[in-house]
């Protein structure tokens, strides 16, 4: 009798417990992509007000990731790498295809360029674009694959949704894709 209680008790306490849990998991990407912000914004200012492209010219060293990763943790290091316990890993990002290691933040391609673009200074981006999010598993996203949820889209990874940071230094979780207007440099 004592067992079935105890055991009707686990089984109503246990899905409370794994939902605290990932709910932690969503305020630790929340607060990683906060710190991904920081990095941003003093890498903008050490250079001269540009902000760097998810990738330059299909080469992995000068991805975004890269770039930024000297001004948050020197543990996240070229090609999109970035190990458990790191700020370029949300503790809830699991089975991606390159490996456990793998970035799990995509930087947004369409407002900030991805291969061969010119780098886009500071002044001229709308306060409220998307900057970077949670990825399935790339490290740059794109609205249009987001709105079909494949490869290089946000992912809805968290209870509450997908979690991202905009260029003027915010961070919050959105329960569906964000609007269009979030995407572009102009806010159209």
């Amino acid at each position: 009798m004592v067992i079935t209680i105890i055991a009707v008790l686990a089984s109503f306490l246990m899905p409370a417990l794994a939902l605290a849990k990932e709910r932690t998991n969503q305020e630790v990407c929340l607060n990683n992509l906060k710190q991904w912000s920081s990095a941003l914004q003093m890498y903008v200012h050490d250079w001269d007000e540009y902000i760097p492209l998810a990738m330059w010219d299909n080469v992995p060293s000068r991805a975004w990731c890269a770039k930024l990763g000297p001004y948050v943790d020197p543990k996240v290091v070229d090609q999109g790498s970035s190990p458990p316990g790191t700020v370029g890993k949300c503790p809830s990002h699991r089975n991606c295809p390159w490996g456990p290691n793998y970035i799990s933040y995509g930087w947004n391609t369409d407002a900030f360029g991805m291969y061969f673009n010119v780098a886009k200074r500071l002044p001229r981006v709308a306060p409220d674009t998307l900057v970077c999010g949670d990825n399935k598993d790339s490290f740059w996203l794109n609205r249009a694959k987001t709105i079909v949820r494949q490869q290089s889209g946000l992912d809805f990874r968290h209870p509450g949704g997908t979690n991202v940071f905009f260029i003027d230094g915010h961070a919050q979780t959105f329960t569906d894709t964000p609007p269009f207007k979030y995407w572009t440099v102009t806010a159209d």
